[in-house]
């Protein structure tokens, strides 16, 4: 796998973490067992973004508002780094999203994937 594909296929799964339900999360993490050691890079925080927009997905863009976000970083005691950015103030949802996220850049991820 290309340096490229890699990046692709992570920028695919943060999507699909942050989207994901926090329910289904919660049942992925009880199936893998103990949560994995980490340490915090930046512990989770609710905080705004700016939403923008185009008319019609092809004119000029423009400020549509602001959106909660919640963010978090991780690391793994096995050194991965995983990041966490879900919409809303879920610090839980943005936790899982970034330990998953770090999971996947370990032997774990093909196991993982399957679930």
């Amino acid at each position: 796998m290309t340096a490229l594909d890699a990046t692709v296929a992570r920028k695919e799964w943060m999507s699909l973490l942050a989207k994901a339900p926090p329910a289904r999360l919660d049942a992925l993490f009880s199936d893998l067992g103990e949560a994995p050691e980490f340490s915090w890079l930046r512990p989770p925080e609710c905080g705004g973004v700016m939403v923008r927009g185009r008319m019609g997905g092809t004119g000029a863009p423009f400020n549509l508002g602001e959106m909660t976000v919640t963010r978090c970083a991780v690391q793994l005691a096995s050194g991965e780094v995983g990041h966490g950015y879900v919409q809303g103030r879920d610090k839980r949802h943005a936790r899982q999203a970034a330990l998953v996220d770090a999971l996947m850049q370990t032997g774990r991820a093909g196991a993982l994937r399957a679930a």
